[in-house]
């Protein structure tokens, strides 16, 4: 009874090949995934260092073209697979195209970061390189990836946006032009001597070689507050000197007024008494 029921030894050796040969179509398929991922990854690094060297090459679009190189790859490794199997690449096409169907409207988010990336590179709000603000942060743009936008703030914290949210915010560029133009104010005090507080403010911006002289630097008086009147320093210099130029003028114009003798006043307020008789006392705080 327990004979019947035992492969006789034309079908044990079926078997035996049977398992042979789909256990080297598993090791075969498992050596090819493994040497695809790796190669896919040699090979995007590659793609990267190869387009850094070229001169003309746009550093914005390097990222995608090795993140394309990458996939391939993989795309390539899974229909060897498949191949292996025996498994029709044909019909395998067909039937991942309805299920690409079904899977994007499935990662709607995520194939929209795709396309907000595609159009990032069209449109060209920024580049790499960049100094710009988007989606409530800031910082130099390092990477526009397929999926992301990369940045890095000036503390060197790397933040990473969807490409939508990127796309669909606010962007505001600080290094498209080629210079950037201050507007900013100081306030002197009400009994200062106005022509000579706003020369001294022209002499600081002259003795400035950041300063471009094209646009004119501008001073005028802005208004009046409580406790100053407020002059309004308008300045431009290259995109690259921004930033240090005008921190450097806010210390500048410091030292300048104390040497001048021009008062920076606090906020005060004027306090009048009356006493019971009608006197009046005044007094400043």
């Amino acid at each position: 009874m327990l004979e019947s029921l035992l492969p006789s030894g034309d079908e044990a050796q079926t078997w035996l090949t049977l398992a042979l040969e789909f256990g080297l179509q598993v090791l075969g398929a498992a050596a090819l995934l493994v040497i695809g991922w790796w190669l896919s990854g040699f090979i995007s690094k590659r793609v990267m260092r190869l387009l850094e060297r070229v001169p003309r090459m746009d550093a914005t679009l390097s990222p995608i073209i090795a993140s394309l190189a990458r996939y391939g790859v993989l795309i390539a490794t899974l229909l060897a697979v498949l191949a292996l199997f025996g498994v029709p690449v044909a019909s395998f096409l067909v039937l991942l195209s309805g299920a690409a169907l079904a899977i994007g409207l499935a990662l709607q988010g995520t194939l929209s970061n795709v396309a907000s990336g595609f159009l990032l590179l069209i449109l060209r709000p920024f580049n790499v390189g960049e100094y710009i603000t988007a989606a409530g942060q800031s910082g130099t743009v390092r990477e526009i990836g397929l999926f992301v936008t990369t940045l890095q703030t000036l503390e060197y914290y790397m933040i990473t946006l969807p490409n939508t949210a990127v796309l669909t915010a606010s962007i505001t560029n600080y290094s498209r032009h080629p210079f950037l133009r201050t507007n900013w104010s100081i306030d002197v005090a009400y009994d200062s001597d106005l022509p000579q507080a706003i020369s001294t403010i022209q002499a600081v911006l002259e003795a400035d070689p950041r300063i471009l002289s094209e646009p004119q630097p501008q001073v005028f008086v802005a208004g009046f507050s409580d406790s100053a009147i407020q002059l309004k320093i308008r300045a431009a210099a290259k995109s690259a000197d921004f930033w240090t130029a005008e921190q450097d003028l806010r210390l500048a114009l410091k030292n300048r007024f104390e040497a001048e003798g021009i008062e920076i006043p606090f906020p005060q307020r004027v306090v009048q008494l009356r006493s019971n008789g009608g006197d009046k006392q005044q007094s400043k705080a």
